[in-house]
């Protein structure tokens, strides 16, 4: 726990990777207790101010706990595709996906399944396991 309070502290004075390790811990629960709502906070500062790839993972995460992975309750359409796009953007294959699953089902934008088979392909191509299982499921090679 120790651990986490010097990380807490250096996320609270604006130590960006800091403030994605926090919003992880919370999320997870390591090192604390979990805390969702706290660990959205400090992802979305982290997204906010992110400055390389390794910061930038906080736009997938995001995205994650938006399409709901994380609760029914967190799940908002508009902000999954928001950051589905930023991870998409940043080049993660599991971005690619999300977004891809944005486009495929219409969450928080205009359905369109040619993106969407675009990036759901563009994410198997990356090694994207459960893009691979999501064309393979709906008989649709890549």
């Amino acid at each position: 726990r120790k651990g986490f309070s010097l990380m807490l502290k250096a996320a609270d004075e604006g130590y960006n990777k800091a403030r994605l390790s926090a919003g992880i811990c919370y999320l997870e629960g390591i090192g604390t207790e979990k805390n969702i709502p706290a660990g959205i906070k400090y992802l979305t500062d982290a997204a906010t101010q992110a400055a390389d790839n390794e910061e930038k993972q906080a736009y997938l995460v995001l995205s994650n706990i938006y399409l709901g992975n994380f609760g029914e309750q967190y799940i908002d359409r508009e902000k999954a595709f928001q950051y589905s796009k930023l991870a998409s953007d940043a080049n993660f294959a599991a971005g690619n996906f999300n977004l891809g699953i944005c486009y495929f089902y219409g969450v928080g934008c205009v359905r369109d399944e040619d993106k969407a088979l675009i990036l759901l392909k563009l994410a198997a191509q990356k090694g994207e396991v459960v893009a691979q299982q999501f064309l393979q499921k709906n008989n649709i090679s890549w």
